[in-house]
């Protein structure tokens, strides 16, 4: 039996209804996958520029500390309202150790994170107190931390505004969640969620005195070698097991002489005009290893590690506290690793990028 016409166009019919509806559907589908990728994208965005505000902030940090007379020092928070970005302390001290970071006085643009919203800081007052009578270098321990990692300071996007925020002024909890915006305790957390929308970066403690370690010997080598080209020697070195940074004759390896060098002292005869920086004498007494060759001996130090070689003269750091270290006493092997504390004539050398919790000495060649 052949279909009649009404039957076969209803067919058609709906066979055309179910097309258009497949491809509203289509459409449907499409929009909000577009949508979608749309959103991703524009969160991606947002992300990078809040990260990249955040680590142009932490190398500005990283920079400032490490061209300061005191190496390792760093600027108060910003506590002005509305922000100037200028440090603000009194007598030496910051008016608080949270805040908004100080772009000015680090020579950057006004940094925001992708909300427009200015960037905060918090810094440890360890590294910020100008009348701190402790001494400022890598083996005093800090007691600010970032999801339990030790860091001198930190910086803050708040992101954008939560519920129950109000950023008409600068109250901490209008822009900071959670333990990150309670100014009585000293540890941060990154938790990014409904509640908290805080991205946060540290100067992680072992990465900021590496950097600030490496200033400090340039520092030093700089001296040693005036000091070898005026008075055709090196000066003799102290001895490490005491408190005391006096040359003592004959001594080859030991502590730096920071108070006084033999065998012509800081600052008289061939060696006028040298002497080392207030900054250098107070704070990094008994922190530095240094090891010279005679010129007779020529570089008689052998050098392992990632780099391999000789050198006529050393100077080390001892880089931050290891959990296996005690630094309250005068033993090499409670400041440096390996060979370092051996007391012979061969160093181990690490490259940055492979220091570990293991071996974190910071070896500079002063005369290859």
């Amino acid at each position: 039996m052949h279909r009649s016409f009404s039957q076969t166009l209803c067919h058609r019919q709906r066979g055309v209804v179910a097309l258009v509806l497949l491809s509203i559907l289509v459409l449907v589908l499409s929009s909000v996958m577009v949508a979608s990728i749309s959103t991703n994208n524009i969160k991606s965005r947002k992300a990078k520029e809040t990260t990249a505000a955040l680590q142009r902030a932490k190398q500005a940090l990283f920079g400032y500390s490490a061209v300061q007379a005191v190496k390792g020092s760093l600027p108060c928070p910003d506590t002005d309202n509305p922000r100037d970005g200028r440090e603000n302390r009194i007598a030496g001290v910051c008016q608080a150790t949270l805040g908004g970071l100080p772009y000015r006085d680090l020579s950057t643009d006004d940094l925001r994170d992708a909300s427009a919203a200015q960037l905060w800081y918090a810094v440890d007052p360890i590294y910020s107190d100008a009348n701190n009578l402790i001494a400022r270098n890598s083996s005093v321990n800090g007691s600010y931390s970032l999801n339990g990692t030790s860091v001198a300071a930190l910086v803050i996007a708040p992101g954008a505004t939560l519920d129950g925020q109000q950023r008409d002024n600068v109250v901490t909890a209008n822009y900071l969640e959670g333990e990150n915006a309670n100014t009585s305790i000293n540890t941060y957390a990154q938790t990014t969620n409904a509640a908290n929308n805080d991205l946060i970066q540290g100067l992680e403690t072992a990465a900021y005195w590496h950097l600030n370690e490496q200033a400090t010997l340039r520092e030093a080598s700089d001296l040693l070698l005036a000091y070898r080209s005026a008075c055709g020697e090196y000066p003799w070195a102290a001895d490490f097991t005491l408190a005391a940074d006096d040359s003592i004759a004959n001594l080859q390896q030991g502590s730096f002489p920071l108070n006084s060098a033999l065998p012509i002292n800081w600052n008289t005869g061939c060696a006028s005009g040298l002497l080392p920086s207030a900054a250098l004498a107070d704070h990094w007494s008994d922190q530095i290893y240094y090891a010279f060759c005679l010129n007779a001996e020529a570089n008689c130090l052998s050098i392992i590690g990632d780099r391999v070689g000789n050198a006529a003269a050393v100077l080390i750091a001892p880089g931050t506290q290891l959990a296996t270290q005690n630094r309250g006493n005068y033993m090499l092997a409670e400041y440096f690793e390996a060979e370092n504390a051996s007391g012979t004539r061969l160093f181990r050398w690490i490259a940055p990028k492979n220091i570990n919790g293991n071996f974190n000495d910071y070896l500079h060649i002063v005369s290859p």
